[in-house]
């Protein structure tokens, strides 16, 4: 078994509660993670029964299978979609990040601005470096940037369970992070919910801690492509966001 359940202490459940992030917009059971962290030692053993059998049977409760999304206003005046998922949900993510990790360190292209320690801020530096160094060198600099538009929503899961398979990602996460990415959603504006929306095996969830690794095993293969068939031309991603840069003599 290449990720088998773990079984989570009661020391190592509180600790991790205790440090969990305060989230502004709660999922359906609309708990903080920090306040499980005053339940007794009982209930946080019920808790990693709980967590060891939703490992074991690559299931969630049913409960834990219904996500909110949440549209967050964008500078421009445009909404973005965010998905609030529930606390067991975001709880085991945060156990299981450890493989998810570990996983990053062998799998992650050069081109790849998205790692933990960077920014998008720091990420534009760079290439603006390159791009100054270049000018220096009397080269022209060239770049193209690219920004895709509803990146997730156009992801067909189908698809994106054998490119991950394929790239190696921890397969015990994988199944139970696509299990939540494939249940009905609400969309929640103000005091309104919606309906339940099932999406048809498309879409991932904006927000999950996830969402960003798995879109990596998407564009990995043709990124790997592009930079061995069309050197020196290079393609710095940041998640949906692209920087195709050129350097070189006129």
């Amino acid at each position: 078994d290449q990720q088998p359940p773990i079984r989570y202490g009661v020391k190592k459940l509180r600790s991790t509660l205790n440090r969990a992030p305060i989230w502004k917009g709660l999922g359906g059971d609309f708990w903080q993670l920090r306040l499980w962290a005053s339940l007794p030692d009982s209930a946080l053993e019920h808790l990693s029964d709980l967590l060891f059998a939703i490992q074991e049977t690559l299931s969630w409760p049913l409960q834990c299978l219904m996500n909110f999304i949440a549209a967050i206003l964008k500078e421009e005046g445009t909404e973005r979609p965010i998905g609030l998922t529930t606390s067991l949900y975001k709880l085991l993510l945060i156990l299981m990040k450890d493989d998810i990790l570990s996983w990053q360190a062998d799998f992650i292209g050069f081109w790849d601005s998205a790692v933990r320690g960077s920014s998008p801020l720091q990420a534009a530096m760079v290439r603006a470096l390159q791009g100054e160094v270049a000018t220096s060198m009397q080269l022209e600099s060239v770049g193209v940037f690219w920004d895709m538009s509803k990146f997730y929503d156009s992801i067909l899961l189908r698809k994106l369970l054998p490119l991950a398979t394929e790239a190696g990602f921890p397969p015990r996460t994988l199944l139970l992070a696509l299990e939540m990415h494939r249940s009905p959603r609400r969309f929640k504006e103000a005091k309104c919910v919606s309906d339940l929306v099932v999406p048809a095996n498309r879409s991932l969830v904006a927000g999950c801690l996830t969402s960003g690794d798995l879109s990596r095993c998407l564009l990995y293969p043709v990124l790997d492509k592009f930079h061995k068939e069309h050197k020196p031309n290079t393609v710095d991603t940041w998640i949906d966001d692209l920087a195709q840069m050129m350097h070189g003599a006129g």
